[in-house]
């Protein structure tokens, strides 16, 4: 009898556990496809829920950046004469019509850099860093006309005409970044960077205009006409944006950022015109200088579109990204240098009793080349 029951036992328990396999082969199916339903294999081989991270795995989580800059600057308000072509007598140049071109400064392209540091946090998923932005540039200009023509100064309160004009415009521009941000997949080959921080700027305008004055129909006299005026602009502010990147295969991928902010800015401004006794008529020196000081909100945006290349290296623990794309800055109101708006010649004299003077507040832009290098350990 127990012959017959151990015999029985070998032939019901591999069917019973034949049937408890094939139960949970088929949960683990379904659990694997419930899973996908929910979850997603993102382009750098992370799975998680449909919004899992973006951010690479593995290393101390410290990254570095070294971003060059090619730009180029757009100043508005550079203007600092215009011309009188003219081919009649030399008294008709002080009655309309006229006809001529003005002129002012225009930028090249000069090199800046950006630096930063950050840190991947353990905290889910959050990224923080610190990026620092040099660029200087600077314009000269000049302009020459031979009587009967001439040059009308529009920087100088001084009612004389020039036979030559030369502007030098420079721009200092430092800004620091303090960004928090979470990188996140919102599809397979789609990922999303949302950032909020802060942003502070410095930027520096100066602009230095010299006027050789001259008589129509008589020739140059001694002296110059000399300008300096310059705007020194600080400001602090939120700043928020975001970051998406559209993964092509092979470690590229196109790349976006958008982002702005709101700056509350000091500008300190000052404006100093001089002219040497011998071309004022009143026999001795002439020098006006003005200073002036206001706050106000500078709002800003920035952009960037490009490619980029990524790949990892060492047992994934490290990490370069490099790429190539077109960037603009634009801050609205930046540029609050001071200039002559009108004056009042009594007799038609040529010093006049009053001067008007009044901020310009033009916009100032930065757009170009940016290169991206950053290395994650």
């Amino acid at each position: 009898m127990k012959t017959k029951l151990f015999i029985l036992s070998l032939l019901i328990i591999p069917s019973i556990l034949l049937q408890a396999y094939s139960s949970m082969d088929d949960r683990v199916s379904k659990l694997e496809k419930e899973m996908q339903e929910v979850g997603k294999t993102n382009a750098l081989g992370n799975f998680g829920t449909s919004f899992t991270t973006g951010r690479r795995e593995g290393g101390n989580g410290v990254f570095i950046i070294v971003d060059p800059l090619y730009w180029h600057a757009k100043v508005g308000e550079t203007e600092y004469a215009y011309t009188e072509e003219f081919a009649g007598t030399p008294q008709n140049l002080l009655f309309p019509p006229h006809h001529g071109a003005l002129k002012h400064n225009d930028f090249g392209w000069d090199w800046g850099v950006r630096v930063g540091l950050g840190y991947n946090l353990c905290r889910d998923m959050w990224d923080i860093n610190l990026n620092y932005t040099w660029f200087d540039t600077n314009s000269s200009d000049s302009t020459q006309k031979n009587p009967p023509s001439a040059i009308r100064p529009s920087r100088f309160i001084v009612a004389r005409f020039a036979s030559n004009a030369k502007s030098s415009f420079s721009i200092g521009y430092n800004n620091i970044n303090l960004e928090l941000g979470r990188h996140f997949f919102i599809s397979k080959m789609i990922s999303a960077h949302p950032f909020i921080g802060l942003k502070s700027t410095w930027l520096d305008l100066k602009q230095r205009i010299f006027y050789q004055p001259t008589t129509p129909g008589i020739g140059d006299v001694g002296g110059l006409f000399k300008l300096n005026d310059k705007s020194n602009l600080w400001g602090i502010g939120p700043r928020g944006g975001f970051n998406s990147k559209w993964y092509l295969g092979d470690g590229f991928s196109i790349t976006g950022m958008l982002a702005t902010a709101l700056l509350y800015c000091d500008d300190s401004s000052i404006i100093h015109m001089k002219a040497d006794a011998n071309t004022t008529d009143i026999g001795n020196d002439l020098s006006v200088k003005l200073k002036g000081n206001k706050h106000l909100f500078v709002p800003t945006v920035q952009m960037f579109l490009g490619l980029i290349w990524e790949k990892s290296f060492f047992n994934e623990t490290k990490h370069i990204t490099l790429g190539l794309g077109y960037e603009v800055e634009y801050y609205w109101r930046a540029n609050q240098m001071m200039v002559q708006e009108d004056t009042s010649n009594p007799n038609a004299a040529r010093i006049p009793n009053r001067v008007f003077v009044n901020s310009v507040s033009e916009d100032v832009m930065f757009y170009g080349i940016t290169g991206k290098i950053r290395f994650d350990f």
